[in-house]
């Protein structure tokens, strides 16, 4: 166990996080208190970073980084996380002050949206399992994302569960 680097990880994140949720509300922008825990948490991360090429057993092993494939199914990954988090953050706030909804009813609003979601997320680990492929998945996935709101919902919920395939299939060893 690399516990030096779970640390510096857990130390770093905290650091970083925490005045970003700080900021605006408990201390303005500017503020010391907000700006010394943010650069302290960022070099911090930095410090785990270039300890994390050291250890035998580090938390990510840089070698996962060598294939393309893991590469693009990481981006891919962080991409749909953002896309995911604004939806799921402002979806109910949108409800909320533009359709005048209570909490109860924005939470209703995008129940179909969470239903489908989860849905395509059963389908697209089915139809790997079925088909034993993923690269027209993964094609697929971003072509429904990417053009228009309405398909949205079928790209972000296969993209749940497609990315760690190819990334686990392109592994060297089992520990990877």
């Amino acid at each position: 166990m690399d516990w030096i680097g779970m640390l510096l990880f857990l130390t770093g994140s905290t650091l970083f996080a925490l005045p970003l949720s700080w900021a605006g509300n408990m201390y303005p922008w500017g503020s010391w208190r907000t700006i010394l825990p943010l650069v302290i948490g960022a070099m911090t991360l930095l410090i785990f970073t270039l300890y994390e090429a050291r250890p035998a057993e580090p938390i990510f092993p840089y070698r996962i980084f060598r294939s393309q494939t893991a590469q693009m199914a990481l981006i891919g990954s962080f991409i749909h996380g953002m896309v995911l988090y604004t939806l799921l953050t402002y979806l109910p706030l949108f409800f909320q002050t533009v359709h005048l909804e209570t909490p109860l009813e924005s939470a209703i609003s995008i129940l179909p949206f969470c239903c489908v979601l989860m849905a395509f997320t059963g389908i697209a680990a089915w139809t790997v399992d079925y088909f034993r492929h993923y690269r027209w998945e993964v094609w697929t996935e971003w072509i429904f994302l990417a053009p228009s709101k309405s398909s949205r919902v079928p790209g972000i919920g296969t993209i749940f569960t497609v990315p760690p395939i190819p990334m686990q299939a392109s592994a060297p060893t089992a520990e990877d």
